[in-house]
């Protein structure tokens, strides 16, 4: 028997009191999608015996898989109505313009004006908020733009983002970003082993813990920088590196350490003053002390009341000599041995000694009665206004001094 509906008609197909022969339809939906709008059947008589109503889902489907089986592209050009891609209707996932343009694909706002994704084809670029990216991929915001690397779930899982290099070089490395890899909250900026590796599979060369803590050559750091190595600080003009304290209250050291014990400490301590110590752990007492107020330094002193105090005994240069020789800008003391002739001393150029740098020369040999030990001076200078000076008594000594310009006696 054949149905033909009525226009506003709806029938149910297939019960088990009437089978339809053929069937003829102006309007098929199949699981709520029009699958035919044509006046007359669009894919022919649907024939042959239909007992229920999976007989017709069947025969229905087989008709759609027949029509649709060839198609391979989506004509949205000239389109007169919105084009709806339902589940399965694009056979093959390629998309491509006419032509190559800087504009050549865009998805845009609900306004149709307003732009959310621009393919540059012309250049191979994508800009998201821009239609006109200057990178390989670039992202435009008028406020705070983002991008944003997230789990999916609550699972202990670390985003990460990779720099890969195929350039083939035995030095070349890659290098990838990843957070939560050594503790949960923590950031990593790894670098691959060999070249061609996953950087996350390789080394770890800068690090941030979840208290903010970075660490350089360490996954573990201790402070605010805790650096495994060595470092530098170098500058093409002025270069510095300063240590603020918050107040005189606070220190603001550096610390040396030999495994983990403190051998010794260098900075400004917490004392209320700014004055700079040297300090060691041996004795726990600072064994070097420069005031801030006046510049005075200590040593075994923390209250040096001239410009160097001692707390202690205080060793000087000595040198011995035989014969004849001439002083040097670090010689402090001269002990002339046993000769059996007379020996001259010359001092150097007073000119090159600091206002005030002393000199001694001694007899240590005790033969100066018999064999002079005579002081000269270079060039034009004088000693005490004399050109010499003379040591002739055994062991005798003297010590002189320099102005910068010419020597005196002591």
């Amino acid at each position: 028997q054949n149905l033909y509906p009525q226009t506003t008609d709806t029938y149910s197909v297939g019960t088990t009191t009437r089978q339809y022969l053929n069937g003829y339809f102006k309007n098929i939906y199949l699981d709520g999608n029009k699958i035919s709008t044509s006046s007359t059947p669009t894919w022919g008589n649907i024939t042959g015996i239909l007992s229920n109503q999976t007989d017709l889902q069947n025969a229905l489907n087989a008709k759609l898989s027949t029509t649709t089986a060839s198609t391979t592209y989506v004509p949205y050009t000239g389109a007169s109505a919105n084009v709806l891609l339902g589940v399965n209707k694009l056979q093959t996932p390629v998309i491509f313009p006419a032509s190559d343009s800087t504009t050549a694909l865009q998805f845009n706002k609900a306004d149709g004006t307003t732009n959310v994704l621009n393919i540059d084809t012309t250049n191979g670029r994508v800009g998201i908020g821009t239609t006109s990216p200057s990178a390989n991929f670039e992202v435009s915001a008028a406020s705070a733009p983002e991008i944003r690397i997230s789990n999916n779930n609550t699972l202990y899982n670390n985003p990460s983002l990779s720099f890969y290099s195929v350039y083939p070089n035995g030095n070349e490395r890659n290098w990838g970003i990843i957070t939560s890899v050594t503790a949960l909250g923590d950031f990593s900026l790894m670098e691959s082993a060999t070249n061609g590796s996953s950087p996350f599979a390789g080394n770890t060369r800068f690090y941030i813990n979840n208290l903010g803590n970075v660490g350089i050559g360490t996954t573990n750091p201790g402070y605010s920088l805790d650096v495994a190595g060595s470092f530098r600080i170098a500058g093409v003009s002025d270069t510095y590196g300063i240590i603020t304290r918050p107040a005189n209250t606070n220190d603001g050291e550096f610390i040396f350490k030999t495994g983990g014990a403190s051998d010794w400490l260098l900075g400004q301590r917490g004392l209320t003053n700014s004055d700079f110590h040297l300090y060691t752990y041996g004795t726990s007492a600072d064994a070097l002390t420069v005031l801030r107020a006046s510049g005075n330094v200590g040593i075994g002193t923390t209250a040096p009341k001239a410009k160097l105090s001692v707390n202690g005994s205080l060793a000087t240069k000595l040198r011995e000599v035989s014969s004849a020789t001439t002083t040097t800008i670090t010689d402090s003391i001269i002990g002339v041995i046993s000769t059996s002739s007379p020996i001259t001393i010359t001092l150097a150029d007073a000119t090159t000694l600091d206002s005030g740098q002393e000199i001694t020369i001694k007899d240590e040999g005790g033969n100066a009665s018999s064999s002079n030990i005579t002081i000269a001076t270079t060039a034009s200078q004088k000693i005490d206004s004399a050109s010499t000076f003379t040591i002739g008594t055994n062991y005798g000594s003297v010590t002189l001094y320099s102005n910068g310009s010419n020597y005196y006696v002591k």
